[in-house]
């Protein structure tokens, strides 16, 4: 069938017909221009703009700067991606959006504008033991908790290890009975143990738990800590485990550093996470239904992976992640390697030898080959374009933020907005590169295909209809990104990246096993080629394992992929 294609014409693109299966096409949706607002919450915390439904064209024409699909100005929320009402910054800050405090480095204009409750010189900063606010894990003003000194007599604990005399009573730290050197009074060793002296150290007496600092009371003796006493003690970063415990940390368990995780990945929330890649906020805990801060939405790890039981006649059994790979776990990729890739697969036998010259050494490197430059190793398409429709400024679109970029090539959106979105504009190589990193790899064609038509050899992922009763698919795309059907968080000419759904908003189109996205958003990438199953545009989806050759370097604004193992 014919579709419609990008041209290189004096610096710039322009629709030209082709038969390949790249269009790039006019918005068809008639919000050219315009700033969508996904939703209002409802909330009595809205604020009603005072030329809310007012005619608009683009966001710029409302006092919110939110311009509707229906083409009339809407109203500030929580979750439109832009600073409006009185926010100090994109939907955090002040009061009338019902918006969340913002994190250090936002801007703010009163303590409560913040997370840490501190802000100094209009940005909000991070929490520190001199800050004169209790904030963090400090169970008083700048004292207790885990990064704070301990607290003086009569300050809020919640442990004997927040006060400075080791003795918590009440939720209050109480003052320790002078030492006088001699066992008295209820103490179970010298000057400790009992209720009014501190806890006694390792290899002094004790009657109960509670006479030791934190670790076991055994045969009238405080026990050296280990890593199974039950106790969260030593340099454990949880209940035995972290730390120079020896034993790795489960998904979930406190973490100070990755090393103490057995995902090697410690989470922003210091939690330990179900993949590696998957620390960030955004693009690593927003995957599912329901974007980000909106009422309703069901979100979990972007690198949750289901086990899929194909007979070993077909293939035998593997993994294969539930999401597409996003931009922020790309980012992860990078910021923990200080983008130097090339030293990672360097040697590896899971790595093609012939690759590795090409992978990037540094962060420069690395951002290039995600940016809308195109590198001299990215593969040509028949009409000479190189790394095709990653070029925002001419009506591309590009998930990865980067914030030194030339003027008519910046992103347009929030890198917060884009982190959640899938990676596109990286090549095939790269790819594999991250999935190697993440401790997986890339799935064969053969996996994507079983894990689309299942045991009943379906025609849909999610079964045989809604089918395909017209070309453009339209009564199908709640269960796809699709034809330019998804469109969060706005509208922003000439950057189309808004049509790119992050994984899981179109949970109707589940699989057998229960992955999303496997039809439509962008094509996948796999070990060995890629997979039709349609994109984000009008790119027809097909479970048919196609080999495309030639394409192990090509970068395009609809190729993309997932991981897997075996």
């Amino acid at each position: 069938m014919r579709t419609l294609s990008l041209a290189l014409v004096g610096g710039g693109f322009v629709l030209a017909c082709s038969s390949t299966v790249d269009p790039v096409q006019s918005d068809p949706s008639g919000t050219d221009g315009a700033v969508v607002d996904p939703t209002t919450d409802g909330g009595a915390a809205d604020a009603k703009a005072p030329d809310e439904d007012k005619p608009c064209t683009t966001g710029s024409d409302c006092s919110s700067g939110v311009c509707g699909p229906d083409k009339k100005c809407k109203s500030p929320t929580s979750s439109d991606f832009v600073k409006n009402g009185d926010e100090t910054d994109i939907d955090c800050g002040g009061s009338t959006t019902g918006a969340k405090p913002c994190d250090p480095g936002k801007g703010c204009a009163v303590p409560k504008d913040c997370t840490t409750g501190v802000c100094t010189g209009g940005i909000c900063q991070v929490a520190t033991a001199t800050d004169g606010v209790k904030n963090g894990d400090e169970t008083d003003t700048d004292c207790g908790g885990s990064n704070a000194p301990p607290c003086d007599v009569g300050k809020t604990c919640s442990k004997p290890a927040d006060c400075v005399d080791k003795i918590c009573t009440g939720g209050k730290c109480v003052a320790r009975k002078p030492a006088d050197g001699v066992q008295n009074g209820d103490e179970t060793d010298i000057d400790c143990g009992g209720t009014a002296s501190p806890p006694c150290m390792t290899g002094q007496m004790c009657l109960v738990l509670a006479d030791c600092d934190n670790v076991l009371c055994t045969a009238g003796v405080c026990q050296p800590p280990t890593a199974t006493d039950g106790l969260k003690n030593g340099t454990e970063s949880d209940v035995d485990c972290g730390g120079a415990s020896g034993v790795l940390c489960e998904t979930g368990k406190l973490c100070n550093a990755h090393a103490d995780c057995a995902s090697e990945g410690c989470a922003f929330n210091n939690r330990c996470s179900v993949g590696k890649s998957c620390t960030q906020d955004h693009g690593g805990f927003t995957c599912g239904t329901g974007e980000y801060g909106s009422a309703g939405k069901a979100h979990e790890s972007c690198c949750e992976e289901i086990f899929v039981n194909r007979p070993v006649a077909g293939g035998g059994p593997f993994y294969m992640d539930k999401y597409l790979v996003t931009a922020g776990r790309i980012r992860a990729f990078f910021d923990r390697t200080g983008g130097d890739v090339k030293t990672f697969v360097q040697g590896r036998a899971d790595f093609p030898a012939a690759w590795v010259d090409n992978m990037p050494s540094n962060m420069a490197e690395a951002l290039a080959n995600v940016g809308p430059i195109p590198l001299a190793w990215d593969w040509a398409d028949g009409n000479g374009l190189r790394a095709r429709g990653c070029q925002t400024g001419s009506g591309g679109a590009r998930t990865f933020y980067q914030a030194d970029i030339t003027p008519t090539e910046k992103n347009y959106y929030p890198q917060d907005a884009l982190d959640e979105k899938p990676i596109q504009c990286i090549n095939r190589p790269l790819l594999l590169a991250f999935c190697l990193w993440d401790n997986k790899d890339l799935p064969m064609r053969s996996e994507i295909t079983y894990a689309w038509r299942g045991t009943d050899n379906r025609t849909w992922p999610w079964g045989n209809a809604p089918g395909l009763p017209t070309a453009d698919f339209d009564t199908s795309n709640e269960y796809l990104v699709h034809k330019r059907g998804y469109m969060f968080p706005g509208y922003l000419m000439p950057d189309v990246s808004h049509h790119i759904g992050a994984p899981g908003r179109r949970f109707r189109g589940a699989g057998p096993f229960g992955h999303l996205d496997l039809a439509g958003d962008v094509f996948e990438f796999a070990r060995d080629g890629r997979n039709n199953n349609g994109s984000w545009e009008n790119h027809v989806p097909s479970s048919a394992s196609t080999a495309a050759g030639g394409e192990d370097w090509r970068r395009y604004y609809a190729f993309g992929g997932r991981c897997g193992r075996r």
